[in-house]
C-alpha cells in the first residue's frame, strides 16, 4: 500500500474530494465550477479575459460569458488599464474576498481542527511542495524536449 502509485492515488482522491467539498459549499452562493476556476486564476492578481481563457483552455467568448455573470453577481469587476485603454483587466471584488475567500478559509480551518493533533500541517505542506516541485520539473523537461 505504501508505494509511489498509492501516493498518486491518494493525491488524486484528495483533489477530487477537495473539489467536491468546495463546490458544495459555494453552491449556496450560486458559484459554478467555471466561476471557481476563474476565481482561482485571479488569486495572484488581475488578468485579461485572454489570459484567463488561455489558462483555462477555453474560448475567449466562453470566458467572456463567465465574466459577464460574475460581474453581474458582484464577484469581479472590469477595470481599464491606465496606460493602454484598450486593455481591460478582470479583478476580484471586495465581495469575493470577504464572502468566498472567507468561507473557504473557514471550511479548511475547521477541517484541520477536526483532524486534531494527528495532522502536522508544516510537514504535510513541505511534502506536498516537494512533490509539486518534482512534478513541475518533470513536466518542464517533457515540454522542452
Amino acid at each position: 500500500m505504501n508505494s509511489p502509485m498509492s501516493v498518486n492515488d491518494l493525491l488524486l482522491k484528495l483533489t477530487q474530494l477537495n473539489h467536491v467539498l468546495i463546490l458544495n459549499e459555494l453552491e449556496e452562493l450560486g458559484i459554478t465550477t467555471s466561476q471557481l476556476f476563474v476565481m482561482r486564476m485571479l488569486r495572484h492578481g488581475p488578468r485579461t479575459i485572454g489570459q484567463i481563457a488561455e489558462g483555462l483552455h477555453l474560448s475567449y467568448s466562453t470566458v467572456s460569458g463567465i465574466i459577464d455573470r460574475m460581474e453581474r453577481d458582484g464577484w469581479v469587476e472590469r477595470v481599464r488599464d491606465r496606460q493602454d485603454r484598450r486593455v481591460v483587466w478582470i479583478q476580484r471584488t471586495e465581495k469575493l474576498d470577504t464572502t468566498v475567500v472567507h468561507k473557504l478559509e473557514n471550511i479548511f480551518q475547521q477541517l484541520w481542527v477536526d483532524c486534531g493533533e494527528e495532522m502536522e500541517i508544516p510537514a504535510i505542506t513541505r511534502a506536498l511542495e516537494v512533490i509539486v516541485a518534482k512534478l513541475e520539473k518533470r513536466v518542464n523537461e517533457k515540454t522542452k524536449g
